[in-house]
Order: structure tokens, then C-alpha cells, then sequence
């Protein structure tokens, strides 16, 4: 099913309501805007904004009741920051959204809770917490668990810079692994990216024949997920979200489609833009990484890498070579012997997805706002770890002593 839109008016309103920890204060804000418009070549015109309400989330609700026990909370943990010339932002923020077709319109909802922990350096270490039942306890042990973690690693980090003999510049090719919240971030960047449409023109003639492991099963599917998506029934174009496999039997099954920007096959509610400021594009939406077969992890080379946070990435559609840049540690006899804060992996994305030696079933979701052509829009991802086979690492090691191992 899909509501075309051609030229047809249509509404789009929006309501986000915003909670942050100023200033030792939970500050409360909403805004709310209604924009009307139509699709023409591909864009948007504006023309008119005004108020909107929407009723606040459960969510929302249950944060403001609790609204001094949490302030309580969080300037105990900025003032524990601070001692450590660390500083501590807390942003929740929900999204409620109405888009009117012509015949049709959905409703839409997100949310997502954002704890930021910066460095006296500059550094953030973000942490997305998925809110749910219990609060506001479940969330006040997220927040302590990951402000711990930072500043234990932060710590380690700093006593390791301090000794100035203690590092060494890596380039060495070794076996990747990759843990969930990694490996979903790697698919989603160098290959999610490149069966989009509009990119996927740039690259028909390279991937549209390859070969990848039989192993690799790769949907998009929503489902389950709308309200971290920010997705309902339909797209910004009016197309009906469906599921869809995009790679599996060692093949490219589909590619990302829009009105816009599409080929063979169907449309399955890929069109997705900021705002109505913005033009369309193809987005993922919810990648899901799967092994079509389970099997045990094999034992793993003597040396290996081990990405723990993805950081950013990018493909070079010409030559389909890829970077993707993380921290993590190099692991040898079963022991972190060295640490590598900003590592840098590259390879070929064909290569790389030919053959793959494990991947496991300990899927995990994560969230995420995605940039691309100039708009941010809200996706996620699962995956299991996965094995990559040998790929050139990068960057600067920090050794550790026998007294830092794990």
C-alpha cells in the first residue's frame, strides 16, 4: 500500500519535548511546530509554522515526577566529575510526530535518553540509555554504571600517557573482533550505506555481482522497534514500511528504494528526511544482522584486535575500500596487552564480507542518529560479534603492564 503524493498538500507537526540537567536543575521544555507543504522534484516547500500540542510520554511523566530525587542524583554525580575535571550532560528527548497524506496519515513517536561525560581533553564518551519500566531506579543505576566505566578508563588511559615510553605506532594486519555494538555500526556503515539508492547507483557495478559468506543474513525490519525509530506505518513519502531482506544466500537481494530513487524491485518504506525542510532520501531504518548458521567460536589467533566502539566510518564507492575508526584492545594469548583508543581498520568491503570466520548469537540492539546529506535521522541496529579475517589496524597502542591486565 502505498499514499501517493505527487504534488498533494501535506502536514507534517511536531512536538519535541526536551529534559536536561543545567546547572544542577532538570529543565523542562517543549516546542511544537506544524508544517505544511508539498513534494516537488524531490523537495519541500515551507509555509507556515504554529503551535502544536501533544500529551507528554509516560516516560516523560514518570522523569518529572521524580524530578528531585534525580536532580539529587545527578549533581552528585557531576560533582564526583568535576573533582575528576570531567563534566556531565543528561538529555532526554522525545519526538511526537503527525504526517498527513492525502489518504492517509501516521503517527509517530521516539524517544531516548543521552548521557554525555567530557573530558578536561575535549573527549565524549556517550551512552544512549533505553528507557523502561522501574524508573527512575533503572536509570539511575545505567547512569552510575556508565559514569564508573568512563572514569575507570579514563584513569587507566591517563596513567598509561604518563608514561611517555609506554606506546608504540601500530600497522600490523590481524584478526578483527568485532563485539556487538561494533559490528552493527560496521554493517550499517559499509554496507547499509552503499544498497541505499541514491549511493548504490555508484557502486551497481561492483556489488551487484558479488559473492558474500552464505553466513551473513541482513534485514531492515522496524518492527518491534518504532518507538526508537521514530517510525509508525509509513514513510515521509507515504509508502507502507515493510521488512525486507537485503542480503542473504551469499547474495544482494534487494537495495533501499524511494519514489525518487528506485530500480527493479518494489518500495518498502525507505524515503525518510528530517523535517519538511529537507528532501527525501533512502535511510535505513532497523538493520538486522543475523548468521544464517550457528556454529562454535572458533579459538582466535594468537594476536588479534578486539573493536569494542565503533566511532565513525565512511566506503569509497570507486574502489568499494573502506576505514572505520574505534577503541578497543589488541589481545595476544588471551591477555589485552595493549590498548588503542583511536584505531583505525581498513580493507575492502567486498573482501571483507566474502568470507567471514564467526559470527555469534549473542545479538544486541543499539541506537543511533545517523548523518547523511546534510539531515540526521533516527536508526538502530543488532548484531552478534563477529570475526572479521585479517585487516590492516592502525593507530596508537598503549601498552599495558602485567598489573593493567585484565
Amino acid at each position: 500500500m502505498t499514499c501517493r503524493r505527487g504534488v498533494h498538500r501535506t502536514l507534517r507537526r511536531v512536538e519535541v519535548n526536551t529534559l536536561s540537567f543545567i546547572r544542577g536543575r532538570l529543565t523542562f521544555l517543549s516546542t511544537g511546530s506544524v508544517g505544511v507543504g508539498f513534494q516537488n522534484d524531490g523537495g519541500y516547500r515551507f509555509n507556515e509554522r504554529v503551535c502544536a500540542c501533544h500529551a507528554a510520554s509516560d516516560v516523560l511523566g514518570s522523569l518529572l515526577d521524580s524530578r528531585t530525587a534525580l536532580e539529587e542524583f545527578f549533581c552528585g554525580c557531576a560533582a564526583r566529575l568535576r573533582r575528576l575535571r570531567m563534566q556531565l550532560i543528561v538529555h532526554y528527548e522525545e519526538h511526537h510526530e503527525l504526517v498527513r497524506f492525502s489518504a492517509c496519515e501516521d503517527v509517530r513517536f521516539y524517544n531516548s535518553f543521552k548521557i554525555v561525560v567530557r573530558t578536561e581533553s575535549g573527549n565524549c564518551f556517550v551512552e544512549e540509555v533505553p528507557l523502561s519500566e522501574g524508573l527512575p531506579e533503572t536509570l539511575m543505576e545505567d547512569i552510575r554504571d556508565f559514569t564508573s566505566t568512563v572514569v575507570g578508563s579514563q584513569l587507566s588511559m591517563a596513567t598509561l600517557v604518563r608514561r611517555s615510553a609506554a606506546f608504540e605506532q601500530l600497522d600490523e594486519a590481524l584478526t578483527v573482533l568485532l563485539e556487538p555494538r561494533a559490528a552493527g555500526a560496521f554493517f550499517h556503515e559499509i554496507i547499509g550505506h552503499m544498497i541505499e539508492r541514491d549511493t548504490y547507483e555508484l557502486v551497481k557495478a561492483r556489488l551487484s555481482h558479488a559473492s558474500f559468506d552464505p553466513k551473513i543474513i541482513f534485514r531492515d525490519d522496524v518492527r518491534d522497534y518504532e518507538r526508537v525509530c521514530g517510525l509508525n506505518k509509513f514513510d515521509d513519502e507515504g509508502t507502507k514500511i515493510v521488512p525486507i531482506t537485503l542480503v542473504a544466500d551469499g547474495k544482494l537481494c534487494n537495495t533501499m528504494d524511494t519514489q525518487r530513487f528506485s530500480g527493479e524491485g518494489g518500495l518498502s518504506g525507505f524515503a525518510r528526511a528530517e523535517s519538511i525542510l529537507y528532501p527525501l532520501l533512502p535511510r535505513m531504518r532497523m538493520s538486522l544482522v543475523s548468521s544464517s548458521t550457528h556454529i562454535e567460536r572458533p579459538s582466535l589467533p594468537v594476536r588479534y584486535f578486539r573493536m569494542e566502539k565503533f566511532l565513525n566510518g565512511s566506503v569509497m564507492p570507486g574502489s568499494m575500500n573502506f576505514w572505520i575508526q574505534g577503541s578497543g584492545a589488541i589481545v595476544q594469548e588471551g591477555v589485552r596487552v595493549a590498548l588503542l583508543p583511536h584505531a583505525v581498520v581498513t580493507g575492502n568491503v567486498i573482501d571483507a564480507l566474502e568470507r567471514i570466520p564467526y559470527m555469534g548469537d549473542d545479538e544486541r540492539a543499539f541506537f543511533a542518529d545517523c548523518f547523511k546529506g546534510g539531515q540526521t535521522v533516527r536508526v538502530g541496529y543488532r548484531a552478534p560479534s563477529v570475526v572479521l579475517k585479517p585487516l590492516r589496524i592502525s593507530g596508537t597502542a598503549y601498552m599495558l603492564r602485567k598489573d593493567d591486565h585484565e
